[in-house]
């Protein structure tokens, strides 16, 4: 009887296990196993204050935002850090995935494309904005600054809104 209750504990784990611990998702599509890309995205909103409690207490609904201390500036100033994670599907199919994937596979596809023009660019003091995940074992980058795109088009504009947002 404890061997047929551990081997029902161990198939059963089998089966939950990869959709808690970042296996394949399971979203829509019947219950279907959809493999995912799992996205962190960090950016800093408001702009730069003399103490961490002068920054703005707001932050994006699925995000969590931290005091950051920017490094190498004098004198001190700190920005609102926000850290977001989504998870998008590989596969086309009839899911709907969150609004950041389409903004994501847009710069992606416009960093794909060679420079045109070189742009000149201002100084804007926070944390570099970068959207990271690791696909079939690559580690990708994607920038979320205007300059990395220059020069930037009205939907390359709409997807770098859309990832950092602040609200």
């Amino acid at each position: 009887m404890q061997r047929a209750a551990a081997f029902v504990f161990l198939l059963v784990s089998a089966i939950i296990a990869p959709a808690c611990f970042g296996g394949p998702t399971s979203i829509g599509n019947g219950g279907t196993s959809v493999p995912a890309v799992d996205w962190t995205i960090r950016y800093s909103i408001g702009v730069p204050a003399a103490t961490a409690a002068d920054l703005p207490h707001r932050c994006p609904a699925d995000a969590t935002c931290a005091p950051v201390r920017l490094q190498g500036v004098s004198p001190e100033q700190w920005v609102l850090g926000v850290t977001r994670h989504v998870s998008c599907p590989t596969d086309r199919g009839d899911i709907t995935p969150p609004a950041d994937c389409p903004a994501i596979a847009r710069l992606r596809e416009r960093l794909a494309r060679p420079r045109t023009a070189a742009c000149l660019c201002p100084y804007r003091p926070g944390i570099r904005g970068l959207a990271t995940a690791t696909e079939e074992g690559r580690r990708i980058r994607v920038p979320l600054d205007v300059c990395s795109y220059c020069p930037a088009g009205r939907q390359v504009a709409a997807a770098l809104e859309t990832l950092t947002r602040s609200r």
